[in-house]
């Protein structure tokens, strides 16, 4: 009698456990991404390619729009550090220190611009070289998903060397003129000579003393070109994936989802 009762016992078993995992399926399909797909190696590298392509246009375009407005005094705060703004509050106090101040900007404008020039070069090999881990996440991801690639990938690299240029030019004389770094140094030297004064004279006048400058204007530069570069890329890169052109029919469009119209 027990043997014969086992056989429907073990097949109920049997049953209980397939509808087990059958729900168990069904809940694991219901809960899964429902655009979640496999994508070839043909459509990988086609992602890539586009990637690519959009990479080399936006950070073409990018410099263009950089540096469009000449320097002047007004724009002094972005182009020093920070551990020199104090410099700021005795523009109009301290004697011909304003004059002096344009006449940096003046030697500097032209270095950051041309400098801005040169990055698409600079990348070039990187963009074509880098490895991109999961093409379809960037497709698919924010419309400035590829330039965030590239800045976490190579801006620090980028910095360093704007960073070298920049002080090798600041060296630099031309025609017997002073050097961007002398110009610096003269401000800085006229500053101190003002702030000492006052320091002096401070139980007398009862008036703060102005901040001590200090800084590198190199680096500071460097890093502003390299931060002004990147989002202006980001810029370019969410008006190309957000603003579809009739005549584009190119990869990018095809692979980022531009639809021609």
């Amino acid at each position: 009698m027990r043997r014969n009762d086992a056989a429907p016992l073990h097949l109920n078993v049997s049953i209980v456990c397939m509808m087990l995992l059958v729900m168990v399926l069904s809940i694991a399909c219901a809960s899964a991404p429902a655009n979640l797909r496999i994508y070839s190696e043909e459509e990988e590298a086609k992602a890539e390619d586009a990637i690519r392509l959009l990479l080399e246009r936006t950070s073409t375009a990018a410099p263009e729009n950089m540096f469009v407005t000449k320097a002047d005094i007004g724009h002094l705060e972005a182009y020093i550090p920070q551990t020199a703004q104090g410099i700021l509050d005795e523009l109009d106090i301290i004697p011909g220190i304003k004059a002096e101040c344009q006449k940096w900007l003046d030697a500097v404008y032209p270095i950051c611009s041309s400098l801005a020039l040169t990055i698409p070069e600079r990348l070039a090999g990187t963009i074509a070289t880098m490895q991109i881990q999961d093409a379809q996440a960037i497709v698919r991801g924010g419309t400035t998903s590829s330039t965030s690639l590239l800045d976490s990938f190579c801006s620090d690299q980028l910095e360093q060397e704007l960073q070298q240029t920049l002080r090798r030019q600041f060296s630099e004389k031309a025609d017997g003129s002073q050097s961007v770094n002398e110009i610096w140094d003269r401000i800085v030297n006229k500053y101190n000579i003002w702030r000492t004064a006052q320091f002096n004279l401070t139980s007398y006048s009862g008036r703060t003393v102005p901040k001590e400058i200090s800084g590198d204007t190199a680096g500071h530069l460097a890093r502003l070109i390299c931060d002004m570069f990147f989002t202006q890329m980001a810029i370019e890169e969410d008006a190309i994936r957000t603003t579809p052109k009739p005549q584009d029919d190119s990869l990018v469009a095809e692979v980022f989802g531009i639809n021609a119209q």
